[in-house]
């Protein structure tokens, strides 16, 4: 916690065990009284988008789109928020955090 209400998770990169990692850190922090997230990137070299799309899947409400990966033929792949966890329910994110409330992403700068 960087404070009272915000919560922090450095994210250094995305591998296997991420996904699990951040979704405990969140659990964790909520038992902490999170009320605002700060997910930072930076230095983050990227890695496995399952990973990525679990994390999201995560704090994002079902039906919300993730992400869109296109090839250089045009076919597109969409992954969309659908693991069934709703953030705010008892049986998902500690009952208690909604992802309604502010959220900052620090990305690197290329």
């Amino acid at each position: 916690m960087l404070d009272e209400e915000i919560g922090y998770i450095s994210v250094v990169e995305f591998d296997r065990v991420t996904a699990d990692q951040f979704k405990s850190k969140i659990e964790e922090l909520q038992g902490e009284g999170m009320k605002r997230l700060i997910i930072d990137l930076r230095n983050n070299p990227g890695g496995e988008v399952t990973t990525v799309v679990s994390m999201a899947d995560y704090i994002l409400k079902d039906g919300g789109r993730i992400l869109t990966v296109a090839n250089k033929k045009g076919t597109e792949e969409t992954y969309d928020a659908e693991d069934g966890h709703r953030p705010g329910d008892p049986d998902g994110c500690a009952g208690k955090w909604q992802f309604r409330q502010r959220v900052g992403v620090y990305l690197p700068v290329r």
